[in-house]
């Protein structure tokens, strides 16, 4: 029964240190957002939110874009949020801070940094 116990709390404490440590930094409030300043940080959010079938939708949680993301390795090559069902789309807010992201995306037509929103606010991104 203890041994039980301790792999109950090693798991919860995994999960925890991964949340943490999400992203470059925030929690995802409103007044701590979570913190996006690289290529690495933009391919974990449409990672998170493409799962297929069950990834994330980021409802009512905030991101922040913290610098340009225009040097040839900051190039953006993932779409947060893939039209069709059953994929998710994207809910959250992402601000953009007023930065530039380059993208070169090679799928379907129409599709940008973000493929799939619904009630999702992305703003101040130039």
């Amino acid at each position: 029964m203890n041994m039980k116990k301790n792999t109950l709390l090693s798991i919860t404490i995994l999960l925890i240190s991964i949340n943490v440590f999400a992203y470059s930094g925030g929690n995802g409030s409103k007044t701590n957002p979570y913190l996006i300043s690289s290529k690495a940080d933009m391919e974990e959010l449409a990672k998170n939110v493409f799962v297929y079938g069950g990834g994330q939708t980021y409802a009512g949680v905030y991101f922040l874009l913290t610098r340009d993301l225009t040097n040839e390795d900051d190039v953006i090559t993932t779409v947060i949020g893939y039209t069709g069902s059953p994929n998710p789309c994207f809910n959250g807010v992402f601000d953009g801070g007023n930065h530039k992201i380059k993208v070169n995306i090679n799928s379907q037509a129409f599709t940008g940094i973000f493929g799939r929103i619904e009630n999702a606010t992305i703003k101040n991104l130039e």
